[in-house]
């Protein structure tokens, strides 16, 4: 969501949003809502939008389709070894894609990754050309960065 500045009223941000809210169900209730601020970047949004759309198309989680996607990506923070029952194995800790942990031009980076998995790993029956378009259609065209914020004094 953003905020309107011409008036008192938070509108969808991306046409995915617009779907999220859709879902609402409609009662002539109050209801309250919780305002979260996460990462800020339209570039994010896009992303996540695309990653629920990929998830529901494959039966899967978005969070686990992510961290699937971090992990293919090599966003590896940790390896840490596990022992137990007379057996070893490893645990993975992933880096975090939140910010500002991960700056706009790296998370930039990863998103091109990302969605070339998606296709790969998870969508491969789908030619190129027509991966393309189904980006488009599922959340629409891949914003530009956000411009850097500037702190004047």
């Amino acid at each position: 969501m953003v905020r309107d500045r011409r008036r008192l009223a938070l509108v969808p941000a991306t046409s995915i949003d617009e779907d999220r809210i859709r879902s609402i169900r409609c009662y002539d209730q109050p209801m309250q809502v919780t305002t979260l601020f996460t990462r800020t970047s339209k570039l994010n949004r896009w992303y996540r939008g695309l990653v629920g759309k990929v998830a529901e198309a494959i039966d899967a989680s978005p969070d686990a389709l992510h961290a699937d996607l971090k992990f293919k990506a090599g966003l590896i923070m940790q390896i840490i070894p596990v022992r137990a029952a007379g057996t070893s194995a490893i645990a993975l800790r992933l880096k975090s894609t939140a910010f500002p942990l991960m700056d706009d031009t790296e998370f930039s980076h990863y998103v091109d990754i990302a969605v070339e998995l998606m296709h790969r790993d998870y969508l491969p029956q789908i030619r190129s050309r027509a991966w393309q378009k189904q980006i488009i259609e599922w959340a629409g065209r891949r914003p530009r960065l956000d411009p850097p914020n500037t702190i004047t004094a």
